[in-house]
């Protein structure tokens, strides 16, 4: 009888990978931690880029309300 490489055996392979290699998103989780305290000490000077539509509608409203007075 062929040995079937199924579902059953792949999800059993990639927990096996996963138990061995789980400390790596470990080392990096304190690296992102590191990271991260650094705002606190050093916080951002200037406000981060708007990749939406928010910045836009501010502007508008802001010209709005210049027209209005």
């Amino acid at each position: 009888m062929p040995v079937c490489y199924g579902t059953k055996y792949g999800a059993r392979q990639y927990f096996d990978w996963f138990k061995y290699e789980f400390w790596r998103f470990v080392f990096v989780q304190h690296e992102v931690e590191k990271l991260a305290m650094t705002a606190i000490a050093f916080p951002p000077m200037q406000k981060g880029a708007s990749f939406n539509l928010d910045a836009v509608k501010a502007k508008i409203e802001a010209a709005r309300t210049a027209m209005a007075k």
